[in-house]
């Protein structure tokens, strides 16, 4: 087999190295594979399933439209990537040129991309093989016509999407790339890895391929379930007082596992009774056998496992991908959404109780765990290595 990158580029949470993690364990070939990551604060998930872990590129946003229209929210996938740089032609062939070098230094025959835009672009102006893996909302079918809307609410648009097909075929025409006619086409791989449930994922209308299982944990037994609140926050929600005032008054037990947040937010976690502060992630088993709800902010994984646990969701979406997946799971039944940027401690405090004391949903928690968890369970390394091995195939 080829020697293989992994590559992540943008995003903070643990879960984007987790997915890379599960192809690299897929395939059990530690001594060919490196890790080009975006940041380093979850390298050590590779640790024994990869040779070498370095720091690669990171995309920065560009948000000067955004916040000259007012902060109007992203409408759709393409919109959020243009503002990585893919509108800017310069930058992005100082990115691909970057790969290029890296490409032939380590002697790359495989690219497996999650969050990793430019990372597919140079793969293919290289004429090197490239898979995508993700929870399917970054991985849109390059079949489509345009990047569509996918939350109706947020619907404004705000770039031109011809503007960065034009860039990617200027900066990628001397460097390889084929050109492009939509912008959909930044996605062409030679496969799209899905680690998702299909009504989570917004284009599995669009699938030519199954999905894979998702990227969580359910327990083999679902338990009768405990009394306490589980609590989820990866980056900077708590930076929101009116969130950080409503789960340090909760009337109720809260556990909280919070990698990215603030020490002086630590601080008063830590002297608020009835709050315990977690110091790493959590046994599947534990959080579905001592919990009664989960607090998140509908990362795909999370949100996933809190269904797998059949626990009822309260979330506080902060971009729109997150908002997707609650949109989905509280039509379901299953979740309270808090809009983003709510002031009001004493509202989010009611929602939180509200799903807390909800017999009605945590009934239909239950029903969806059972319809569920048998797909989340499934094992994922055969089919990730049986999709891999058909890509390397000769001819392919």
């Amino acid at each position: 087999m080829p020697r293989l990158l992994l590559a992540w580029e943008f995003g903070a949470g643990r879960g984007h190295v987790t997915a890379l993690r599960d192809v690299a364990a897929a395939l059990g070939v530690t001594g060919a594979i490196d890790a080009s990551l975006c940041h380093l604060t979850h390298a050590g998930e590779l640790a024994g399933v990869c040779r070498d872990v370095f720091q690669g590129l990171e995309l920065g946003r560009d948000d000067s439209l955004r916040r000259a229209n007012g902060w109007v929210p992203s409408a759709t996938w393409g919109e959020f990537v243009c503002e990585l740089g893919l509108h800017t032609p310069e930058y992005l062939a100082d990115c691909i040129r970057w790969y290029h070098r890296m490409f032939e230094d380590r002697k790359i025959g495989l690219v497996v991309a999650d969050y990793a835009p430019i990372s597919v672009l140079a793969a293919r102006a290289a004429g090197i093989k490239v898979v995508g893996t993700g929870a399917g909302y970054g991985l849109v079918p390059s079949s489509l016509p345009s990047f569509p809307i996918l939350v109706e609410r947020h619907a404004t648009l705000i770039h031109d999407e011809q503007r960065m097909v034009d860039a990617v075929n200027e900066a990628g025409a001397p460097l390889g790339l084929p050109s492009i006619s939509r912008g959909p086409e930044i996605g062409v791989m030679d496969d799209a890895l899905v680690r998702s449930l299909p009504f989570l994922d917004p284009y599995a209308e669009h699938r030519d391929k199954p999905h894979l299982p998702p990227f969580a944990a359910a327990p083999e037994v679902l338990p009768e379930g405990g009394t306490e609140i589980f609590a989820y926050f990866s980056t900077q929600e708590l930076a929101n007082p009116a969130l950080l005032d409503a789960i340090t008054t909760l009337p109720a037990p809260v556990r909280l596992h919070g990698p990215g947040i603030s020490d002086e937010i630590k601080v008063r976690i830590r002297a608020t009774e009835g709050m315990t502060l977690l110091d790493g992630p959590q046994p599947v088993e534990e959080i579905a056998a001592r919990s009664r709800i989960m607090l998140h902010s509908a990362q795909h994984g999370t949100a996933t496992m809190a269904l797998g646990c059949g626990l009822p969701q309260v979330a506080f979406p902060q971009h729109l991908e997150q908002e997707f997946n609650a949109d989905r799971l509280a039509a379901r039944g299953t979740l309270v959404q808090v809009a983003r940027g709510s002031t009001d401690a004493g509202a989010i405090r009611d929602a939180i109780m509200q799903a807390y004391h909800s017999e009605a949903m945590h009934r239909r928690a239950r029903e969806l765990a059972r319809e569920y968890g048998p797909q989340i369970r499934q094992p994922s390394g055969p089919i990730i290595r049986a999709r891999l091995n058909d890509v390397m195939m000769p001819g392919r």
